[in-house]
């Protein structure tokens, strides 16, 4: 199935700081890859269902990806071996089964163990009822943990952004995505900017880089997905051209995008998941955009990222291209200076 990610709307949440830790303590870093996480519960609760229930949410397909993927890679640890090694763990699930609960509970918790880390607590009566809110749960719980490594991609990004270009393009648009050191600026006109890294993995080539373009936002129809691939298609084929004559990149119609809206700041956003192929050429992969709205200006912003790697999974790249497409303003700056 295609996962959809929702808005996160937690129905009970209980925010507290781990009192195992001293507040003057420093805390050791977090370890684990990108998407990587552990699940921590009694073996018995484990192989009695939970497991399933669990599977169901964080090894969902990952959505606009053109093989399947799944959202995390899950390890699960028996709380009896729940030890400092796994502790520093950056992503932590930990179900644990309570009978002297009426309800089951919620706590999220950052930076317990390690940081930068996530541990989402929920506990339960019985497996029955824990059972049931992981399947009530799913989107938002996945959304919760995506979140969070989104996040974490981005305050990376910051320490890696090319300032000169961001700051240029701010002022003469008024908003910027970060500009990732590692990407070359391909292309820069009045309405639209490329950027992209091209590299080589042993013998295979990655091809990824993002594309930043504005429109007016004249109607209502204008927020529609198809008017938005509509425009998407038609800036593509005016600027992004492929090695052979007459190709050029575009939207592939086979694949109906994932779509999802929320708000961020100043901006209404729909964020769009699909594929991409070059007409006329033997290319393809994913593509993920945000598009902004600026009702205060009428004005669509468009960040639109992409990326070829045949040879190779596909998730790892666009965590840190959805996390580009998400940090629109990410970095106050002075533009006077």
């Amino acid at each position: 199935m295609v996962f959809r990610f929702l808005f996160l709307t937690l129905i009970v949440f209980y925010f507290f700081t781990g009192c195992d830790q001293s507040r003057n303590q420093v805390l050791p870093k977090s370890t684990g890859k990108p998407l990587e996480m552990i699940v921590v519960a009694d073996s018995v609760v484990w192989f009695s269902g939970l497991n399933d229930a669990v599977e169901s949410v964080f090894l969902a397909e990952h959505p606009g990806l053109p093989q399947r993927e799944p959202l995390f890679s899950l390890y699960f640890i028996d709380k009896r071996h729940f030890e400092q090694i796994f502790k520093t763990t950056r992503s932590i699930l930990y179900l644990e089964i309570d009978p002297s609960l009426k309800k089951p509970k919620f706590a999220l918790q950052h930076d317990v163990w390690a940081k930068p880390q996530l541990v989402v607590n929920i506990f339960a009566p019985n497996v029955s009822d824990l059972i049931k809110i992981l399947n009530k749960n799913q989107s938002k719980l996945a959304f919760m943990f995506r979140d969070f490594e989104v996040n974490l991609q981005i305050e990376e990004l910051k320490e890696r952004n090319n300032v000169k270009i961001y700051k240029k393009i701010k002022r003469q648009w008024g908003h910027s995505p970060l500009i990732p050191i590692a990407f070359l600026e391909a292309t820069a006109k009045k309405d639209f900017f490329w950027f992209r890294r091209d590299r080589m993995v042993g013998d295979h080539e990655i091809l990824d880089g993002f594309f930043y373009y504005k429109t007016p936002y004249l109607a209502n129809s204008d927020w529609h997905l198809k008017s938005i691939i509509q425009k998407r298609d038609s800036v593509l084929n005016l600027y992004v051209h492929g090695r052979l004559p007459n190709s050029f990149m575009a939207t592939e119609k086979l694949y109906i995008p994932d779509t999802f809206e929320y708000k961020k700041g100043p901006f209404y956003v729909k964020e769009i998941r699909g594929l991409w192929r070059m007409i006329n050429e033997t290319m393809g992969g994913p593509f993920i955009m945000q598009v902004y709205l600026d009702t205060a200006a009428n004005e669509l912003y468009y960040v639109d990222a992409y990326l070829y790697a045949p040879y190779f999974d596909k998730r790892k790249f666009v965590l840190e291209l959805e996390a580009v497409t998400k940090s629109m303003d990410a970095v106050e700056i002075n533009l006077a200076d």
